[in-house]
């Protein structure tokens, strides 16, 4: 409770640090009787009583590329997954097939496994799976908040992402109990057009204590396969997924501690290349995907300046089972898929950091220290005729790093800097079958390194403009798949401390003359017989010799295959360097709203970065002259991101824009050890091909009377560079060498979307949205630059939410 004079709350503003610590659910507001000032005036008391909320941890300033995606906003797409809901963000896009479990998010077009950053509950969730989406299975409506960071992870965040980081938190019982509450439940119903989805959820809540609250939620969906714009249905596109969610949360004045336990299963049939889309590589798989997931979160806030300790512990345990796969093994006989393929993926995420805000003379000091560790594994297992065995083709192993990291923010009227400083060591440790590789090599089994990533920002504010500008390196350790995955899998299998085949012995052909046919004269018929005996005899002995020799080289080709120095058993292993990155962003902010003292909102963000990586992964080469192994390649990405919003009494709107272009230089084509380097590469760089296409969202709304929201949205595409394929004179296996695509265009689009909302009641809640509404055909960006299969039509999704 708090006593304000009318005088203090008749006009304020709430600062950004503020905001930062937390939001206020609800609050009330009482009038009492009047009281008397110092100086004998009655004057009005006020009490406002309301409820700190802790979300996720917004350290979100002016010079940070970031947006907050809130309960509103997830509401409002009805997005079957999350990577619908954060496809129009500046900045951020979506690649690989229609299937939530093939696709995987692209920040300023960073895509791999290693680039984005995704947490829920500060619980790391990147999984790898060769030809699978990022792994992303969290039903949207457990979600209560989503922030996107773009251009690599901060300081605080973590460390070995060059694009960006996702963070996730999921809903709590304060997000649904109203003041004076004590328990609740609600339902949800939902149905979408494009493919007959369901979905089912119940929610339940309480507060039967002061001090503790507990949230539970069951949510269904089920789908057939998408229907495409001309009425055919695209196969194996049906889903099947159930998600479970259970949160507690015990809290005092200065202590709260929260525990969140997560289950989602999800089952089918689909292709293997569940990336592509459509079935390709490997036919389709009956495919089941569980997941476990547990946070524990322990926040102190004495209210002190000196200390906010902030600690969590995560773990997830995600397993993916592909069945009746012809990758994994097929029947001799038949032909028939036998094979299974089993993938294990384990994560613990653990964090401590503390925060002190203090001042020092004119100056208003923030300074964070913590430290974090993360430990990811991974178990891949194949089973087929053959028998059961760790699978090289996606190899076992075992990435873990500490790191510990400063943060210090100083600010002095209208300037703010900002300074940070990371250490990381890092290990990555080879799976038993590696490791059998390794041993036999005199390596060590686990490869170790160490990066320190420094990072600077600085804020100028003059009125309501702010101009920006921000540095930071960071650095991306190669895949456990990138350092193990042998023979025609590794960019180094042409190395020269692996052995070729051993080559087919040529046919040994007989010496002496061929007798030819008889003679008709008799008096020539015994030296033709003595030189037809002769041959005969040579012959038999050159086939048994030819014959030896083919089996001798028979037993040595599988005495290659099993040879720790064979190429069929080549890895990169420590070959490799992490790729390294520095990013630069400069740009302004304008609350234009509040420059002219407008009572709306409405402000405009313009962004551009330059992004340079170096020691780039796809250019590992061992040059032929010297034996040097080294990564020459270099890659630079650059573009803007325009975000305007505004919003009114009656009408809302935004616009973002995304650009990006850029190239790559591999560097690799002096000396190189692989033939088909210098016998189809071009020295000279190569523009971007696995990024975004340039792009903007328009949209426009208008709140009508009777609690109604409705609104239009654009979305935009531009063409954008593919792969088309291979060169043909490249064997199949060596899809991995750059110098192998050949290139095309993808064709632009523009789809028109609409939503609308109607709320009744407090306690009910209809939805309605359309995407795609005009049907239009077009293709989704691909997994790796490639064109991506033929987008659903169009979609009509519509949701009844009903509480008590």
């Amino acid at each position: 409770e708090a006593t304000v004079s009318e005088a203090t709350v008749s006009e304020a503003t709430v600062s950004e640090a503020t905001v930062s610590e937390a939001t206020v659910s609800e609050a009330t507001v009482s009038e009492s009787d009047a009281t008397v000032s110092k100086d004998g005036e009655p004057i009005e008391e006020i009490i406002v009583e309301g409820q700190q909320v802790e979300g996720l941890a917004r350290d979100i300033e002016v010079f940070d590329s970031a947006n907050i995606i809130g309960l509103e906003d997830l509401a409002r797409e009805q997005g079957p997954d999350v990577f619908e809901v954060l496809r129009d963000l500046p900045g951020v896009g979506i690649q690989g097939g229609p299937r939530t479990s093939g696709k995987s998010f692209t920040i300023r077009g960073f895509s791999s496994n290693e680039d984005v950053l995704i947490r829920i509950d500060g619980v790391t969730q990147n999984f790898e799976k060769y030809r699978y989406g990022a792994g992303v299975d969290i039903e949207p409506e457990l979600l209560k908040e989503i922030a996107v960071y773009r251009g690599g992870a901060a300081t605080t965040q973590g460390s070995g992402y060059l694009g960006g980081v996702i963070e996730m938190e999921t809903k709590d019982a304060r997000d649904f109990l109203q003041p004076g509450q004590r328990w609740g439940s609600e339902g949800k119903i939902g149905y979408r057009t494009v493919n007959d989805g369901k979905v089912f959820s119940t929610t339940s809540y309480a507060a039967p204590l002061e001090f503790v609250d507990v949230l539970f939620n069951t949510t269904k969906r089920f789908t057939n396969d998408y229907e495409l714009p001309d009425g055919s249905r695209f196969e194996n596109s049906e889903e099947s997924q159930l998600s479970f969610l259970g949160k507690a949360e015990f809290f005092t004045d200065t202590l709260s501690f929260t525990g969140t336990q997560r289950h989602g299963e999800d089952s089918g049939m689909e292709p293997f290349d569940v990336t592509g889309g459509a079935t390709g590589v490997g036919g389709t798989v009956l495919r089941e995907s569980t997941e476990d997931a547990t946070s524990l979160r322990l926040l102190w806030d004495p209210f002190t300046p000196w200390a906010r300790w902030d600690t969590s512990v995560g773990f997830i345990n995600k397993q993916v089972l592909d069945m009746d796969s012809t990758i994994a093994g097929v029947d001799p006989l038949t032909g028939e898929p036998l094979g299974t393929d089993q993938f294990d993926y384990q994560i613990w995420t653990i964090g401590s950091e503390n925060e002190s805000v203090f001042s020092l003379g004119p100056t208003d000091n923030r300074l964070k220290v913590g430290a974090q560790y993360n430990r990811e594994r991974r178990l891949a297992i194949r089973d087929n005729t053959e028998g059961r065995f760790l699978n090289n083709r996606q190899p076992t192993g075992t990435k873990k790093y500490y790191g510990v990291f400063a943060e210090h923010e100083l600010s002095w009227r209208n300037l703010t800097l900002r300074g940070g400083l990371r250490r990381d060591w890092y290990e990555i440790i080879a799976g038993p079958d590696s490791q059998l590789l390794l041993d036999a090599r005199g390596l060590d089994e686990s490869i170790k390194f160490a990066r320190t990533t420094p990072a600077f920002a600085a804020n100028f504010n003059y009125k309501s403009v702010d101009l920006f500008y921000s540095w930071r390196q960071a650095f991306r350790a190669p895949l456990i798949d990138e350092y193990f995955s042998q023979g025609t899998f590794s960019r180094c299998q042409d190395f020269s401390s692996f052995l070729d085949i051993p080559e087919r012995p040529e046919e040994q052909e007989p010496t002496l003359p061929d007798p030819g046919p008889i003679p008709a004269d008799p008096l020539l018929i015994p030296a033709w017989v003595v030189a037809a005996v002769a041959r005969s005899d040579e012959e038999q002995a050159l086939r048994t010799a030819n014959e030896a020799a083919v089996a001798a080289w028979e037993i040595a080709v599988e005495e290659w295959r099993v040879d720790p120095l064979s190429r069929e058993r080549a890895f990169c292993g420590a070959f490799y360097e992490p790729e390294s990155s520095n990013n630069h962003e400069v740009g302004f902010n304008i609350d234009i709203a509040d420059l002219f003292e407008m009572r709306k909102t409405l402000a405009l963000k313009l962004t551009y970065f330059h992004v340079r990586v170096e020691n780039v992964l796809e250019s590992i080469f061992e040059n032929a002259s010297t034996g040097e192994v080294s990564q020459p390649g270099i890659e630079v990405r650059k573009g803007f991101e325009l975000e305007l919003s505004y919003s009114g009494d009656r009408f809302f709107s935004d616009f973002n824009l995304s650009t990006i272009s850029g190239y790559i230089d591999y560097n690799f084509f002096v000396d190189n050890t692989d033939p088909l380097i210098a016998s189809l590469g071009i020295d000279q760089p190569v523009d971007l091909f696995n990024v975004d296409a340039n792009n903007f969202t328009f949209t426009v709304g208008a709140r009508l009377p009777w609690d109604i929201e409705i609104a239009h949205r654009l979305r935009a595409y531009d063409s954008r560079t593919i792969t088309t394929g291979s060169n043909q004179l490249c064997p199949s296996a060596l899809f991995v060498n750059p110098v192998c695509n050949e290139f095309g265009e993808q064709s632009g689009y523009m789809t028109s979307n609409f939503f609308a909302s109607w709320r009744p009641k407090r306690n009910i809640d209809v939805r309605l949205t359309v995407d795609n509404a005009l049907n239009k055909t077009y293709q989704l960006a691909g997994f790796g630059g490639s064109i991506g299969a033929i987008a659903p039509g169009r979609d009509v999704r519509l949701s009844i939410r009903l509480g008590y």
